[in-house]
């Protein structure tokens, strides 16, 4: 099983340019307890070519996947990283 996980989480930014319109620096980092969505598809035989049938299942809500999405979730967070500031990015 290739497992890729994609998390949607809530930013206290602004939608249009969230990274250089934050109300303040601590605004960008992403609240981890507040996630949007999760995304969670078996690559293992999808073919990538065939868009009608690619990422169709997203197991992220069924129970026998709970550990593989908890562990995945822990591994994003733990290798998260602020951005730069945007002045420093010139």
């Amino acid at each position: 099983m290739r497992l890729p996980d994609t998390e949607w989480l809530k930013f206290d930014c602004d939608t249009d340019d969230p990274m250089s319109k934050c109300a303040a620096p601590e605004s960008v980092a992403p609240q981890w307890n507040n996630r949007v969505g999760v995304e969670l598809y078996d690559h293992k035989g999808d073919p990538a070519s065939d868009f009608g049938t690619h990422e169709n299942a997203n197991l992220a809500g069924r129970p026998e996947h709970a550990q593989t999405v908890a562990a995945l979730h822990a591994q994003l967070v733990a290798a998260w990283a602020p951005p730069e500031p945007p002045e420093s990015r010139k």
